[in-house]
């Protein structure tokens, strides 16, 4: 899978759940440590990257250049969730996401398929 496609998955979930980490964690290349253990591994196996902002941002730092800003913002209520990313090599935004974890990976994914085609900065 690739990021343009899990971008696209991200984009329409309404929700996240373990079918959705799981998703995000193929689109990133299943990777794993050199023991098999699934690479950003949560108590579970494979981290909660679509209900926990931790894990979000735990694969974030994991895949984004060093000293990358991720500010994540969310409002009581539930009804806005809203994240940025900025590095030297641009950055990206995430507007009204389900929840603040899955506005995290959408940003993060935003900033990679940006610098990746050389297409400049995606903010979305």
């Amino acid at each position: 899978m690739s990021l343009d496609v899990l971008l696209d998955t991200l984009r329409q979930a309404k929700a996240g759940g373990r079918d959705l980490d799981r998703t995000i964690w193929e689109g990133f290349g299943s990777p794993a440590r050199s023991d098999g253990v699934p690479a950003f591994a949560g108590f579970l196996g494979i981290g909660a990257f679509s209900t926990s902002v931790q894990d979000a941002i735990t694969l974030a730092k994991a895949v984004l250049p060093p000293l990358t800003k991720i500010q994540v913002e969310t409002y009581t209520g539930g009804e806005f969730h809203h994240c940025e990313v900025e590095s030297d090599d641009g950055e990206a935004r995430a507007n009204n996401a389900p929840n603040a974890a899955i506005a995290v990976v959408i940003a993060t994914v935003e900033l990679l398929t940006s610098t990746s085609t050389g297409g400049g900065i995606h903010g979305r």
